[in-house]
């Protein structure tokens, strides 16, 4: 059953873009944690905290990407693997920014 089940999941969303997934929010979650231990000691906003944790995620998927872009013999590139590390970062961040500005 467990092992069906898996089967299922990786024809809808491949192995290789779950593993981004779960890299890009693991990634986020420390930077956006040294944000807020940096934020006890300097005064950041937390708009500016997740931002900047949401753009850390961003930046280091895309190096990553280019790196496989210029190491085509063992590595493929390809754009979504950039958009499946950050999707849920950004999900976070857009939230936790209109609750902030908005108080929704």
């Amino acid at each position: 059953m467990i092992e069906k089940t898996l089967n299922t999941m990786n024809t809808i969303v491949p192995k290789d873009k779950l593993l981004h997934s779960f890299f890009g929010n693991i990634i986020y979650i420390v930077s956006l944690s040294s944000m807020l231990l940096v934020g006890l000691f300097i005064q950041i906003p937390m708009i500016t905290m997740f931002a900047i944790a949401f753009l850390l995620t961003l930046i280091i998927a895309t190096c990553k990407e280019v790196y496989d872009y210029f190491n085509k013999d063992k590595h493929t590139p390809d754009y979504m693997d950039i958009a499946y590390t950050v999707h849920i970062p950004f999900i976070i961040t857009i939230i936790v920014i209109l609750k902030l500005i908005l108080g929704v």
